[in-house]
């Protein structure tokens, strides 16, 4: 699963101060948004085994149509840990509408008898199908609604890095307050803030409605006063305009602080949604394992290996060589599937370490001022003449994407059968090659990861045929390059439909140099 989305909270229960008490809070909440939108919902409180159903969408009219699709919908659930402490993971999972995936949402909910409040851990992410290269709907990532219900709910105190979250905007209004403020940005152990300079009623709407989309991402502060506004600016060096916002990470001297002018906001700029996709990744890469979740398998697993090592003793106590051999035989077989297990369980986080860093360079690499070019402007690509893409590309894209003079010649004689494809594939590959300079020339992430998860591209790093014919590198601006790197388009069984765009990539200065656009074969 590609990981969208993760918050974490500590929950207590008001009525009773126990953490029995918050995670029967919590498995209600659950039970009651999965029921609002599925018929078929089994009681939660029953499920002391690991399992599975299916669900049916219930038809809540058009004021509450979702994304999601008209496929089946599963429900799972498992559990691990002891008597004392434990934890259950449940996952809904729904059809993405019109493109082969699957969103996840995954709530795990854990319990210690020891500790007076007990934990939820909410992900969101989604599972392509049957080889499906591109993202997600951008529109899809969202706020599950269960994590509204438990922050919102009054018998509840929710908290996240030891601070209340309860899904509201704070307001700043005192000097004593402002000062309070400043502290608080001041620690590296909190949440960003989303710091709001209202100068109307529409900025405490919006802010309102980013502090119910952030829980558990960011806190939501409006300033609600001149004095509290220098206060900050003074005191921090953070300005947060009049009319407009700001978003503040901790370690305020390590990061760039996004910023959003009036101008933005009164342009019908969605705050709300750009916050989200600028938090959310991040979340997914910060917030790491399921501690709860894996702390309470270890456990389980070490009482079970404890059973296991009691029976052996038995047996030996008997002095029954047969029972013995037998106790050995079971305890051998576990640990053989607990090993598979395990293994799984490597895979699936291979899988997800590339998605991950992914997001983390992303995010640390926002820019604040997007380069306004409108990629669709590009002229044609004609079967003869790629001049006037080539140049408007090399342009558009501040030199990131170059091209040597063999490129335009091997397009010209190449005869490939789909120039619109081609055209496509160059277009995106210059809008990498400025995100890729944005970067400086680094990325966290494996190349072909990082084309496939950001542009859709599918790239290659490798090319035997080539690097056997002596063919593998080119001279371009009096430096040796590796052009092996190339972009697939297609594997068609006739040549004049198998597409290849091969070129260098280079950290100083960070670009992409294209030395061949056209068929298969250099």
């Amino acid at each position: 699963m590609q990981v969208q989305y993760v918050v974490d909270f500590a929950v207590r229960s008001r009525t009773d101060g126990t953490s029995v008490g918050a995670h029967a809070a919590l498995l209600r909440h659950v039970e009651e948004w999965l029921d609002f939108a599925h018929e078929g919902v089994p009681d939660l409180t029953l499920l002391s085994s690991d399992g599975a159903c299916g669900l049916e969408r219930r038809d809540l009219g058009s004021d509450l149509s979702s994304l999601s699709g008209h496929g089946p919908r599963q429900l799972s659930w498992h559990r691990v840990g002891t008597t004392t402490g434990a934890a259950q993971r449940i996952d809904l999972r729904v059809p993405v509408r019109g493109v082969p995936a699957t969103h996840v949402t995954g709530v795990t909910l854990g319990v210690d008898q020891t500790k007076e409040f007990a934990t939820v851990r909410v992900v969101t992410g989604r599972e392509a199908h049957g080889g499906w290269i591109a993202p997600t709907p951008q529109s899809y990532l969202r706020r599950p609604a269960v994590v509204r219900r438990i922050v919102e709910d009054p018998d509840l105190v929710v908290s996240a890095y030891g601070h209340r979250v309860d899904g509201r905007r704070g307001d700043i209004t005192t000097p004593a307050e402002a000062a309070l403020l400043v502290d608080v940005l001041r620690r590296v152990d909190r949440l960003p803030v989303l710091l709001v300079g209202p100068s109307h009623q529409d900025h405490l709407d919006l802010a309102d409605a980013a502090a119910s989309e952030l829980p558990g991402l960011a806190n939501v502060v409006c300033l609600r006063s001149n004095g509290a506004r220098d206060l900050v600016a003074r005191t921090l060096d953070l300005v947060v305009p009049f009319g407009g916002a700001r978003l503040v990470w901790p370690h305020l001297e390590a990061f760039r602080h996004p910023t959003y002018d009036a101008d933005q906001l009164s342009t019908g700029f969605d705050l709300v949604d750009d916050a989200l996709r600028t938090i959310a990744p991040l979340s997914a890469v910060s917030r790491g394992i399921d501690v709860p979740f894996r702390t309470a398998e270890r456990a389980g697993r070490a009482l079970v290996a404890l059973e296991r090592q009691r029976q052996v003793e038995a047996a030996v106590a008997r002095g029954g060589p047969g029972a013995e051999l037998e106790a050995l035989r079971a305890q051998l077989d576990a640990a053989r599937a607990e090993i598979h297990q395990w293994v799984d369980e490597a895979q699936r986080l291979e899988t997800e370490v590339s998605s991950l860093t992914i997001a983390l360079g992303e995010v640390g690499r926002r820019r604040s001022d997007p380069l306004p070019v409108d990629w669709h402007d590009a002229p044609p690509l004609g079967a003869a003449d790629a001049a006037p893409l080539l140049d408007f590309l090399e342009e558009h894209s501040r030199g990131h994407l170059r091209f040597t003079a063999g490129a335009d010649r091997t397009w010209r004689k190449s005869g490939y059968l789909y120039p619109a494809q081609m055209r496509s594939a160059l277009l995106t590959l210059g809008q990498a090659s400025v995100e890729f300079a944005g970067s400086q020339g680094q990325i966290t992430a494996r190349l072909t990861d990082w084309f496939r998860e950001k542009f859709a591209l599918d790239v290659a790093t490798t090319d035997q045929a080539l690097l056997h014919s002596g063919r593998a590198a080119f001279e371009f601006e009096g430096e040796r390059l590796n052009g092996v790197p190339h972009v697939k388009l297609g594997d068609a069984k006739r040549p004049n439909e198998c597409g290849r765009i091969y070129f260098a990539h280079q950290s100083d200065p960070p670009r992409f140099v294209v030395h061949h656009m056209g068929l298969h074969v250099l």
